[in-house]
């Protein structure tokens, strides 16, 4: 029986960019990993924040800092980051959800969107340290 690899040549490059491609497939392309889960809830007012972004921002010493990691806020206010959070110390940041209106409605085309509740809004205590398992609880208050 003759098989049909036995008449198809394919390049050496070809198959070591192949199998290349398979390794970076596997292991991953330096896209972070190596740290910990963040979970958390956001308020303001005592409320859960429903909407948002949190970035996490760990400070390596010297002034200078890593690779922010974000979490989107759910309805609940809770948020999970991926794991890729570093362990130490850290700033908190808040990105207000950009302006929006509500379902179902249908503006003027001069009406300008509603301005999220949270647009003026910043973290309480920007400076934290992260630690494995530490439940992370952020305030929000006015600029």
């Amino acid at each position: 029986m003759i098989s049909i690899a036995s008449f198809v040549r394919v390049p050496k490059s070809l198959v070591l960019a192949g199998f290349v491609g398979c390794i970076f497939a596997v292991v991953g392309c330096g896209s972070g990993g190596g740290g910990i889960v963040v979970k958390g809830k956001v308020v303001a007012d005592g409320k859960p924040v429903t909407n948002g972004m949190l970035n996490i921002t760990p400070k390596t010493g010297d002034g200078k800092t890593g690779r922010t990691v974000a979490a989107k806020i759910e309805s609940s206010g809770e948020f999970v980051t991926p794991p890729e959070v570093k362990e130490g110390p850290a700033k908190i940041t808040f990105v207000s959800p950009g302006p929006e209106f509500p379902a179902g409605y249908t503006p003027k085309p001069s009406e300008p969107a509603p301005e999220s509740p949270y647009s003026k809004m910043k973290v309480k205590d920007e400076e934290v340290v992260i630690k494995s398992g530490t439940l992370l609880n952020v305030e929000l208050i006015k600029k």
